[in-house]
């Protein structure tokens, strides 16, 4: 059980972060976008982890990883910056 928390944490923000950057990116295609992004790079991340330092919630560490990979698919997919 407890695994299986940490595969739908990771899953999870994986999948939102893939499907937020996609539908930003085709709502923002041709607008001028400025280095302030929504959900990408190191700033999600690291509030990510504050929250789950505050918290105390190991969780958090699987949706940091679910964030930096999707994020990263983003950026080579050239949804995000």
């Amino acid at each position: 059980m407890y695994l299986l928390k940490i595969f739908m944490y990771g899953i999870g923000f994986f999948l939102i972060t893939i499907l937020a950057q996609y539908s930003i990116y085709k709502i923002r295609n041709n607008v001028p976008q400025n280095k302030n992004g929504v959900m990408v790079g190191k700033n999600a991340i690291i509030a990510l982890c504050m929250l789950g330092l505050i918290s105390n919630n190991i969780y958090f560490l699987s949706a940091v990883i679910g964030l930096a990979i999707a994020d990263e698919i983003g950026k080579i997919m050239g949804w995000s910056k």
